[in-house]
């Protein structure tokens, strides 16, 4: 999972990105892959001007947890 983030990080396609993360980050997964998936979500959301939705997905991923304190080592 986090081979996935890194690649969406590195290439910056928002849009793409979102399309992959969004179910991870919405099914039954792994508590610490829908964390991640919400930071990188909330940070998509954020890079793209959708503040309000970043702000929702770092809540969520805020609930669930910081595995390996990954948000704070992601570009705010």
């Amino acid at each position: 999972m986090l081979m996935l983030e890194m690649a969406f990080c590195e290439f910056i396609n928002i849009e793409k990105g979102v399309k992959v993360l969004l179910p991870i980050a919405e099914q039954e997964n792994d508590s610490n892959d829908k964390a991640i998936s919400c930071f990188y979500l909330a940070k998509a959301y954020n890079e793209s001007g959708q503040h309000e939705l970043g702000e929702s997905w770092f809540n969520r991923g805020r609930v669930i947890g910081n595995p390996y304190g990954i948000y704070d080592r992601i570009d705010k």
